[in-house]
């Protein structure tokens, strides 16, 4: 009986030990993409060239990439769509960052990607109004 004890003790110790990867240096990239006169661009893959993180763009332009691992320079991220090919660097982030949203916007003219807001967070909480 007391080895049972034990046993059950030892593996309710354990299972609390785990968690997930909130906390443990991991960034989530969330955006939209939309062309210059503000439509939404659907379909393009939005890559985090460091690591290969990846995701596709929805009808509304958005796309959202967790990166398990903490970058420590600057994040290349690749936009690929059949008609896009470009790149944009995020760079400098704060070493506390866990959240960054932004706005990109595609000139086709030109073959840019340009970002209108870039908001940086060092948690994941909602922002709320004061």
């Amino acid at each position: 009986m007391k080895a049972l004890v034990t046993s059950l003790f030892c593996i309710m110790v354990l299972c609390a030990c785990g968690g997930g990867s909130e906390g443990t240096g991991g960034i989530t990239i969330e955006g939209s993409i939309a062309s210059k006169n503000g439509e939404p661009l659907e379909g393009v893959e939005v890559i985090v060239e460091e690591t290969g993180d990846s995701d596709v763009s929805d009808e509304a332009g958005s796309f959202s990439i967790r990166v398990p691992v903490r970058l420590l320079n600057d994040i290349l991220l690749r936009f690929r769509r059949a008609d896009i090919d470009a790149t944009y660097t995020l760079m400098r982030l704060g070493n506390n960052t866990v959240l960054v949203q932004i706005i990109f916007e595609y000139d086709s003219q030109q073959r840019r990607i340009d970002a209108r807001m870039i908001d940086e967070r060092t948690d994941r909480r909602p922002r709320t109004a004061r």
